[in-house]
Order: C-alpha cells, then sequence, then structure tokens
C-alpha cells in the first residue's frame, strides 16, 4: 500500500487534460464535459461503425459551424471511446484471452481504427470511418481486447464520442443533434444523444503505436492503479490524438484512461 496520498492533478484546459509523455501514468480529477455520443453492441466491425460515424460528425462540425457564427472559434472535439464487456470485468487475463497473444484478433476489423474510412471529420460531417474506437476496450485491434470467449462477442458493449464545447446554448446543441440524427437511418438516429459525461478520478498513460500492441501500456496502466492503493471502476475510456489515415501504425497516438476507485 502506498504510505502517501495519490496526488490527482486537475487539468486546467482539455488540451492539458490529454497531455503526456509516453507510457508515463498520470492521476486526474477530470471535469465533467458533454458529449455526443451513440452506442453499439457486439464485435465492432467497418458497418457498425460506418452506420453511426455520420452523425457523431455532423453534430460536431454543426455547433462548430454554428459558434462561429457568432464569432466564437472551437476545434471538433477527439474521437473517444468507452469499451466494456456486460459482465463487468477489469481482469485484463479474462479480456485477452490467451489464444492470439497480446493485442491480436485476427480477423475482427484489425485494419481499420479510428477514423480510417474516407471522409471521417471531414467539414461535411458525413465521415463514415469505419475503425473509430477499433482499438480496443483492453487493447486490442477490434473491440474490448481479445475476449477469452473469442467464439461469444455478444457481450461487448462500447459508446463512441465527441466532446461538445461548453459554449454551446441549449438551443445550438438541439438544432446540432437534429442535423446529426439527419445523417443516421432510423436505428441509429435515435440512439445518438447529447450527455453530460463525469468520470472524475482516472489513471491515464500516452500509448505511442498500433492499436493491436495496447497490451503492455494497459497493463503498465493497471500496475501502477495497484501500486497506488487504487483499483480499477469504470469503463476503459480512449482517446484518439492520431490518425490512422496520416499516420504510420508505430505513430499512432492513443491515450488510455481507466476510471479508479480508492482500494
Amino acid at each position: 500500500m502506498p504510505t502517501t496520498a495519490v496526488p490527482f492533478e486537475r487539468p486546467g484546459t482539455r488540451r492539458d487534460e490529454v497531455a503526456g509523455k509516453p507510457g508515463v501514468v498520470r492521476f486526474l480529477r477530470v471535469p465533467e464535459h458533454r458529449f455526443v455520443m451513440i452506442d453499439g453492441e457486439g464485435p465492432p466491425a467497418e458497418a457498425a461503425f460506418a452506420d453511426r460515424m455520420p452523425g457523431l460528425y455532423a453534430t460536431a462540425y454543426s455547433l462548430r459551424f454554428a459558434l462561429k457564427k457568432r464569432g466564437v472559434e472551437e476545434k471538433v472535439g477527439l474521437l473517444e471511446g468507452l469499451w466494456w464487456t456486460t459482465d463487468g470485468t477489469t481482469d485484463l487475463d479474462a479480456i485477452f484471452g490467451t489464444a492470439s497473444g497480446p493485442g491480436t484478433d485476427p480477423g475482427s476489423g484489425t485494419a481499420s481504427g479510428p477514423g480510417t474510412a474516407s471522409g471521417a471529420g471531414t467539414a461535411s460531417g458525413t465521415g463514415t470511418a469505419s475503425g473509430a474506437g477499433t482499438a480496443s476496450g483492453a487493447g486490442t485491434a477490434s473491440g474490448p481486447g481479445t475476449a477469452a470467449r473469442r467464439d461469444d462477442r455478444s457481450s461487448w458493449r462500447w459508446t463512441l464520442m465527441i466532446a461538445l464545447p461548453d459554449a454551446a446554448t441549449s438551443d445550438e446543441l438541439a438544432t446540432a443533434l437534429d442535423a446529426g440524427r439527419g445523417k443516421l437511418d432510423a436505428r441509429h438516429a435515435k440512439g445518438l444523444r447529447i450527455e453530460p459525461f463525469a468520470e472524475g478520478e482516472v489513471a491515464q498513460l500516452l500509448h505511442v503505436g498500433p492499436y493491436a500492441n495496447e497490451r503492455p501500456s494497459i497493463e503498465r496502466l493497471h500496475t501502477a492503479i495497484h501500486e497506488s492503493g487504487l483499483r480499477p471502476a469504470g469503463r476503459h475510456h480512449e482517446l484518439y490524438l492520431g490518425d490512422p489515415r496520416r499516420s504510420a501504425p508505430e505513430r499512432l497516438r492513443t491515450i488510455l484512461r481507466q476510471p479508479v476507485l480508492r482500494a
């Protein structure tokens, strides 16, 4: 057990919140942010993301343009993903399994990664990125790890989301959400929403490299959590700083974040 309290940082800006050096664990108190979100289940696949991403980006870009009209300059936020399984396990061996080794899951969307398809994050807001969040909830290239039950991925759950500017008014948010829902079919339009999201105390580190090689970084993060007298709690969170359309896999940058509680 640690002999001193964990020094949780309080980032002053969103930029400070996602800063870091590769492999260095930071402990943060993350403030509440407002997000446009959409959920999915089962193994992440190109079709699953292509069906949902246009709504996220159309909402975010519509809001950006609305703010710009009244002189407020804001960038579209990072693509982020929450990953979990219905049984709520945070045990890495249970999540990863051993059949293919760390961070591998052949044949289930490993080529994608966040924002790989053409149009994702373009000004039109109609991007169809197929792999947003294909980095796993536990560090694989395809979803919440290489599951031990590799023939049963029905327990996988995920939420893709983009943070929205605090400066937006309720009317601007409602208009932007309508624009986003207009890009989706009826199956997914009702699931697109804007909600506040608060994580509180978290541990995180910057992973540099392919999404499929995240497991050592996840293990380092969990080791630091336990050595600090804390325990993982809540959903694995990934913030995608890199763009696989423009960066080599070994240069991709991803914040791996885990909410924590006192042990």
